[in-house]
């Protein structure tokens, strides 16, 4: 069997009907589209909000670990500024001299909004 034919059958199986047929034979609907590029690996489509917030959950899932997994790769290519270095270097510093301390979630959170 060819990888098209199996894609075409794990489509099917997953969203329990046929997935969208390529070539000259209809239109295709958005969602369809979106599903035949994201199975050629050529998924480039530009969403709208409310096309996002129209997509069944599972589907972003795949999108949120897709944008994950490209923003682990993306940072750790990102140089980082000597003064951002510096900065944390000084607060780092500070926490070791104990003229400062550090501060759980949790503490943090009990404090917000007061005065």
């Amino acid at each position: 069997m060819d990888n098209d034919r199996i894609d075409r059958e794990q489509h099917r199986i997953k969203n329990n009907r046929d997935p969208p047929r390529r070539g000259w034979g209809r239109m295709l609907s958005l969602k369809e589209k979106t599903l035949e590029a994201r199975s050629t690996g050529a998924y480039s489509h530009e969403m709208t909000t409310q096309e996002i917030k129209d997509l069944p959950i599972d589907q972003k899932f795949q999108i949120m670990e897709a944008i994950w997994e490209d923003l682990r790769e993306r940072i750790e290519r990102i140089e980082i500024p000597q003064q951002y270095k510096d900065l944390l270097d000084e607060r780092r510093a500070r926490v070791a001299s104990g003229e400062a301390r550090l501060l759980d979630w949790d503490s943090v959170k009990s404090t917000i909004g007061r005065p």
